[in-house]
């Protein structure tokens, strides 16, 4: 009785296996043309930090305005912060 029952599910099982490792086995090798798109997407977050620093720079230039502006306008009588 025993062997009837093991038999069939052994089998099942290593059918299951086999079926789940199969793709691992069948996976391709990393093409030649990976590292070509690497080095453009590379270049690409160059450009990215590149605007981010431009920006930053701009956001500090008209931060320091708004600074002096509050600054001039609290001296002449004025609100001295925006709301």
């Amino acid at each position: 009785m025993f062997t009837k029952i093991a038999l069939p599910t052994l089998a099942a099982v290593g059918l299951a296996t086999g079926l789940w490792l199969a793709p691992l086995r069948a996976a391709p090798a990393p093409a030649a043309d990976h590292s070509a798109l690497i080095a453009a997407l590379a270049a690409q977050q160059e450009l990215v930090v590149a605007n981010q620093d431009k920006i930053d720079a701009t956001l500090a230039e008209v931060k320091e305005d708004l600074r002096l502006a509050r600054l001039f306008s609290a001296r002449s009588g004025g609100k001295a912060s925006t709301p």
